[in-house]
C-alpha cells in the first residue's frame, strides 16, 4: 500500500474515531445538528476584482453524533453599486456542494465547498459565465434554542472563470441557521 493511501485511511479512521464522541461547547448550550439545515447570512468582502455585499445561502441536511453537514451553498460577492475597483467584477459567487464539520467545541464548524463558480456581468444585463470555484471558512454558531441561533463566520472564496479567469475574496458574515 502507497503511502499516500496509508495516511488517508489513517485519517479516515482518526475522524471516524473521533466523530463517535459529542463535542463540549463553549457557551453552555450545544447545538442540535440532526435534520434538515437552512442559513441564510449576509456581509461585507473583498479582493482583488470585488468588494461589496457578501451573501451566502446553505440548505442542506445534519447527521450523525457531532452533526456533521452536507449543503448546497449559494455565495456571491456583488460589487456593482457598492466598492468595487476599477475594471472588477460586478458579481462572482458560485453553486457549491459544502462539507460542514463541528471542530474542537460545538459552536466552532469548519466548512469546505466546490463546484461550479461564476462570474456575472450586470452591465449588459444579466450574463453569467461559468468555471470553478471553492470556498473555505469557519462559523461561530451562537445557539439561541437546541435546533437554531446566531452564526458568525469568516469565508475566503475563489472562482475561476472563462471571462475574468482567477478571482477570490475574504469576508465576514452574520447570518441565522436552523442546524
Amino acid at each position: 500500500m502507497s503511502r499516500g493511501v496509508s495516511i488517508v485511511l489513517g485519517l479516515l479512521l482518526l475522524g471516524g474515531t473521533a466523530a463517535a464522541a459529542p463535542l463540549p461547547t463553549l457557551l453552555g448550550r450545544a447545538a442540535q445538528r440532526d435534520g434538515v439545515h437552512v442559513q441564510v447570512a449576509f456581509g461585507w468582502a473583498g479582493g482583488p476584482t470585488s468588494g461589496g455585499l457578501l451573501h451566502s445561502m446553505e440548505l442542506g441536511g445534519s447527521f450523525g453524533e457531532r452533526g456533521w453537514t452536507v449543503a448546497y451553498d449559494h455565495v456571491f460577492v456583488l460589487s456593482d453599486g457598492f466598492t468595487k475597483p476599477r475594471d472588477g467584477s460586478d458579481m462572482f459567487g458560485g453553486h457549491l456542494l459544502m462539507l460542514k464539520v463541528p471542530l474542537f467545541r460545538s459552536e466552532l464548524v469548519a466548512k469546505v465547498a466546490a463546484g461550479v463558480g461564476e462570474n456575472v456581468d450586470l452591465q449588459h444585463g444579466f450574463t453569467p459565465y461559468f468555471g470553478f470555484g471553492w470556498l473555505y471558512g469557519l462559523d461561530f454558531d451562537i445557539p439561541l434554542t437546541r435546533t437554531s441561533g446566531i452564526t458568525l463566520g469568516a469565508v475566503a472564496f475563489h472562482a475561476v472563470t472563462v471571462d475574468v479567469g482567477h478571482q477570490w475574496a475574504m469576508g465576514t458574515l452574520l447570518g441565522y441557521t436552523w442546524y
